[in-house]
């Protein structure tokens, strides 16, 4: 599995507890702070005040670009972005979200991650 959370790499906030209000939004991984093992983020279009946070790993969902796909079903999709929800160990693929709300399994080589919130 090549892809991963790093700087730069773009993902939306899902499963917050405290802050619920920025589950489903769009953000940019700028550093990981080594002492709470936990990502520094940007915030796109946050509130001024509320436009960075320190987020777990397991609260971040990274975007996707889907590129190569060569079936028929499946080239409808290229170009366009997804979010990954997991690893599906049973087939070796992404399960990740399409932009129609779909889900789909995907091989780590039809995906490239997404570095702008432009993209996303």
């Amino acid at each position: 599995r090549s892809l991963g959370l790093k700087p730069g790499a773009v993902a939306r906030i899902s499963g917050l507890e405290k802050g619920k209000d920025f589950n489903g939004r769009i953000c940019t991984l700028t550093s990981r702070d080594a002492a709470s093992g936990k990502w520094v983020v940007a915030i796109a279009k946050g509130p001024p005040g509320r436009d960075k946070a320190r987020l777990a790993a397991e609260n971040l969902q990274q975007r996707v670009k889907i590129v190569q796909l060569s079936s028929s079903k499946g080239k409808e999709f290229n170009n366009t972005v997804g979010t990954i929800i997991g690893w599906n160990a049973k087939v070796g693929k992404y399960n990740v979200e399409l932009w129609t709300g779909v889900g789909a399994k995907i091989p780590a080589s039809n995906l490239r991650p997404v570095e702008t919130t432009d993209e996303s």
